[in-house]
């Protein structure tokens, strides 16, 4: 079973319309299965967010499981 962990960017603008600050996610895709989740706006920090990707590609993580286990690791 292939598994897919990505990085979700969402960025916010000041009134001039110019991008000031960017709030990083993740989410998890089972191709095969369609089976998909994510979740946006948890860190503005692009390493701790490549950190987090790893550990859930290390544990195995499933879209299923995304949620539980994201609320531990930031628990920490």
């Amino acid at each position: 079973m292939d598994v897919v962990y990505y990085v979700t960017v969402d960025e916010l603008f000041n009134c001039d319309g110019v991008a000031v600050l960017e709030n990083y996610g993740v989410g998890i895709c089972i191709p095969e299965s369609g089976e998909e989740d994510n979740i946006n706006s948890i860190t503005t920090d692009a390493r701790k967010i490549l950190t987090i990707i790893d550990m859930l590609a290390e544990g195995a993580v499933t879209p299923v499981g995304l949620r539980d286990v994201l609320y531990d690791l930031l628990e920490l």
